[in-house]
């Protein structure tokens, strides 16, 4: 499986690589922070690869070898994203990065994108990952599961299994995510709960308190996508946090979800930070 990215690279190189990893229904060149993130990092002598993983954009397909006369092809994108395969993605991106001279990797990653990387850190060895650049990260109960009409989790978990059962590609009737989309991501909150503020108890259960490289949080003040306080959300990061284990965590209080009109200020914060870091 081939994933496209964008490497942006200071003038005399530098050993230390920040791989970004985007948002639900996103790419690797769609966020506005992109650039201003580029130039503030290569400033401080950092390189900046912003990337593509399986889960890009809302649909998209991938044509792979000839077979006979035809050609593979198949889904992607957010709708049919098998969360636990994103640790696939994240392993090809950073054996890129080490090939290319990397010894020390940070990851980035907004929204669905942060609970990407900080999953994959919590798999990988110690020392693996350098440090984590958490930007607006995605509570995935704060909107699913709150609809009026909703079943319990567990109802709508048995009818996933079924539809799987039945046609490993079907869609969930009336709903974005296919069936086993929804099902690596519900039926495996342990993954995927790592930032779900609004269920404490889940919260606690993830691998959150396991994450151990030096951790950078940082929240849009205006951000609609929480059910929870923004300053909830940040007593909850920090009383599960491992002890010992960094942590910083931003608010821009002038910022949305996806740091609109305030990308120099969020570029600013990541790059002093990493640079702090190196």
């Amino acid at each position: 499986l081939h994933h496209h990215g964008l490497l942006f690279e200071p003038p005399d190189g530098g050993e230390t690589w920040v791989i970004h990893v985007h948002g639900s229904c996103s790419n690797f060149y769609q966020e506005s922070f992109v650039n201003p993130l580029a130039e503030a990092l290569t400033g401080v002598g950092v390189s900046l690869l912003t990337v593509n993983t399986r889960g890009h954009d809302a649909e998209a397909y991938v044509i792979g070898r000839s077979v006979g006369p035809q050609r593979e092809s198949w889904q992607i994108g957010t709708r049919r994203d098998i969360f636990a395969e994103c640790v696939h993605d994240l392993a090809g991106w950073t054996g890129f990065a080490r090939g290319r001279g990397a010894t020390r990797i940070v990851l980035s990653g907004h929204s669905a994108g942060a609970t990407k990387i900080a999953h994959h850190a919590a798999c990988a060895d110690d020392g693996e990952i350098a440090g984590l650049a958490i930007l607006s990260p995605g509570d995935p109960l704060a909107r699913n599961l709150r609809q009026p009409d909703d079943l319990p989790l567990e109802n709508q978990l048995a009818d996933a299994r079924e539809l799987v059962a039945a046609d490993p590609a079907a869609m969930r009737p009336g709903r974005f995510l296919s069936a086993a989309a929804f099902l690596s991501v519900f039926d495996h909150l342990d993954q995927t709960g790592i930032f779900a503020f609004s269920d404490p108890d889940v919260m606690a259960a993830s691998n959150w308190p396991e994450i151990t490289a030096p951790s950078l949080v940082v929240f849009g003040g205006k951000d609609a996508g929480y059910v929870t306080p923004i300053e909830e959300n940040v007593a909850l990061l920090e009383k599960l946090r491992r002890p010992g284990a960094p942590l910083t965590i931003e608010t821009i209080k002038a910022a949305d979800h996806y740091f609109t009109g305030t990308e120099d200020r969020l570029a600013k914060c990541v790059a002093a930070w990493v640079d702090e870091l190196a």
